[in-house]
């Protein structure tokens, strides 16, 4: 029971970090570029803003390299297909089953070491998709943007949801300026 209960809250862990921040990534994620300063290598001079970074054991930052520019997601995948690891945007309308397994079903407990440098590890569900085999995913968020939006409504109304800090303390959600747009974010880890 205990093991579900910690197992339950770790995935809503991931799932709040996941949904909590939105900033850049750093160069070594972000990928390829074109020397127009976007880092999404198409040339028109749009920004890809990337919220996080998954790893889907055995993969990690090592492993998977570069996020390459043609991944345009705002959180990019690395999972291992037919023996190699690589980056892929999850399909944002995919339907998905999820089913939380035990910590011995997924081997290791992946650690920090999963992330780029420049990125925080935020934590790692055991779980299945789509029964699927039971696999660790890694979430490793870029830091917090630290420039407040100058734009009044540039975050628009702001979300009715509470933030509770990893300490257990309630945070707030703030406009910040997040590459070329306005987002709300978290106050707190």
């Amino acid at each position: 029971m205990t093991i579900k209960l910690l197992g339950s809250s770790l995935f809503g862990l991931l799932f709040v970090a996941a949904c909590s921040s939105t900033t850049p990534a750093p160069s070594p994620s972000a990928g390829g570029g074109n020397g127009n300063g976007d880092g999404n290598g198409d040339g028109d001079g749009a920004q890809t803003t990337r919220s996080g970074l998954t790893f889907v054991s055995p993969c990690t930052a090592s492993a998977c390299g570069e996020v390459p520019a043609s991944t345009t997601a705002a959180k990019p995948e690395c999972s291992e297909t037919a023996g190699a690891c690589g980056w892929g945007d999850p399909d944002p309308n995919g339907s998905v089953s999820y089913r939380q397994c035990e910590e011995s079903e997924c081997g290791a407990k992946p650690d920090e070491s999963v992330c780029p440098s420049g990125t925080s590890f935020k934590g790692a569900a055991c779980g299945s998709e789509n029964d699927g085999p039971c696999v660790w995913r890694s979430a490793c968020m870029p830091p917090r943007s630290t420039t407040p939006c100058t734009d009044a409504d540039g975050c628009g109304p702001m979300p009715e949801i509470g933030v509770i800090c990893a300490d257990g303390s309630n945070g707030e959600l703030e406009c910040m300026q997040v590459g070329n747009k306005c987002e709300y974010q978290r106050t707190c880890d």
